[in-house]
């Protein structure tokens, strides 16, 4: 499914939690067809990415999709509980510069974030875009939200 049929707004951010066995257990396919470009934070347990390689998500870890990528993800088997936010948007012409991130596949890009204060404050980021969607105001416009669970 083309996730930007979904999502008509400029940002679209939520939270995943995938647990083993559950609902929602599945393989996401990206076919390289997408009309935005997805962020992705690992915030708990580890995602596998497939496209010419496959890539170990741990937490921490700041992944960036193109939307041309061909892709897969999905929860690590070897952990119970992957928990992941993520974000949906179309960047301005200018953020081509900070878009120039360390390959790690095909049309897909990481940078690791090892330490846990900045991983922290990187949490911190992404639950901001969710509550500035949640309060409504020119905000709400372009942001559209899933709530954050416990995290």
């Amino acid at each position: 499914m083309d996730h930007s049929t979904l999502f008509v707004q400029n940002l679209l951010a939520g939270i995943t939690t995938t647990v083993a066995g559950e609902l929602g257990d599945t393989v996401t396919t990206m076919y390289g067809n997408q009309k935005r470009w997805t962020l992705h934070v690992v915030i708990e347990g580890s995602g596998i990415y497939t496209s010419d390689r496959v890539v170990e998500a741990q937490p921490g870890d700041i992944l960036l999709v193109d939307p041309a990528a061909d892709c897969q993800y999905r929860r690590n088997p070897a952990c119970d509980t992957w928990v992941h936010a993520w974000v949906v948007f179309q960047p301005r012409q200018h953020w081509t510069e900070w878009m120039r991130w360390p390959v790690c596949g095909h049309r897909l890009f990481r940078v690791p974030v090892r330490d846990a204060a900045l991983a922290g404050e990187l949490a911190g980021l992404v639950r901001q875009i969710l509550r500035l969607g949640e309060q409504g105001g020119r905000y709400s416009e372009t942001c559209s939200t899933t709530c954050w669970s416990n995290y």
